[in-house]
């Protein structure tokens, strides 16, 4: 980050008190320092802050989330790809996004507020519905996009394809479509693999397939995915990054394609992505 710091919105976890405290005390700090602050327009405005508004979303020069993986989504859609870099401060449980630890929170402030935080791009994925009468509906997610079956009773019946080619029909619960970073959220639960952030890929994964023969794939994040449901008539759900967006039905047309904006993480410089894994997953540890 070159540019000079002014603009800062505090994004904190809705209902906890811990996040709420931690909050004013990082909006107070900041305060005394002369920073401009705001607030998430949806949760209890921090004192010291003012709620943002969409138009003011573009002055913004840092955002930082204290709360879990939840709370750090919830400040990316805030963004709606504007390109502000986003320090994230672990109060919840796993973490996998706010890797900053509680005890690091104002040196990381500083650090970030002087730029020597490192930049890292996350990819996003761009889904967009196409209705029967040719109405477009368009998403963003920094994790994943979800196709299942909602409480709707029967099994989703859907045939993917990358580009012109036919990949597979697929009788399942459901399916994921996750970026590298999404890899270790709902699509690990899965049964997907673990895809390091800087690859260049998508991982498709179904939910509960009823045939074995379907696995997790993986593909180049240049493909353009069409899914489709196949039975008629078919039901289902799509949800994007944990929040349910849309009802589809066999009429729709659902595209998904590298979105064209990342979301910017602030790291320590001296960490890296699979001391994450480690501290977080415990990835490669024998009890």
């Amino acid at each position: 980050m070159s540019k000079k710091i002014k603009n800062i919105c505090i994004v904190y976890r809705p209902h906890s008190a811990r996040a709420a405290q931690k909050a004013k005390e990082v909006a107070g700090w900041l305060s005394q320092r002369g920073f401009k602050l705001f607030s998430h327009p949806e949760t209890k405005p921090v004192p010291g802050t003012k709620k943002i508004k969409e138009s003011q979303i573009k002055l913004l020069d840092l955002v930082i989330v204290l709360g879990g993986d939840g709370t750090f989504l919830s400040a990316v859609r805030l963004l709606n790809s504007q390109p502000v870099p986003i320090l994230g401060v672990n109060l919840g449980h796993l973490g996998f996004l706010t890797e900053t630890k509680v005890e690091e929170l104002y040196d990381v402030i500083d650090m970030a507020i002087e730029g020597k935080m490192q930049k890292v791009e996350r990819a996003t994925l761009h889904a967009t519905i196409i209705r029967k009468n040719g109405k477009k509906d368009s998403f963003h997610a920094l994790n994943d996009i979800v196709i299942e079956r909602g409480h709707y009773s029967r099994l989703i019946d859907m045939e993917i394809f990358a580009g012109p080619f036919l990949v597979s029909t697929v009788k399942a619960d459901g399916l994921i479509i996750a970026t590298p970073t999404g890899s270790t959220a709902y699509c690990l639960a899965a049964g997907g693999p673990i895809v390091q952030p800087t690859v260049k890929a998508v991982t498709i994964t179904p939910i509960c397939s009823h045939t074995l023969t379907n696995r997790p794939i993986i593909l180049s994040d240049d493909q353009k995915i069409k899914l489709k449901l196949s039975q008629d008539p078919g039901r289902a759900v799509l949800m994007l990054d944990g929040q349910r967006k849309e009802d589809l039905t066999s009429d729709d047309v659902i595209i998904v394609t590298k979105g064209k904006k990342s979301v910017i993480m602030l790291s320590l410089p001296t960490r890296n992505y699979f001391d994450v894994l480690r501290s977080k997953l415990r990835f490669g540890q024998r009890d």
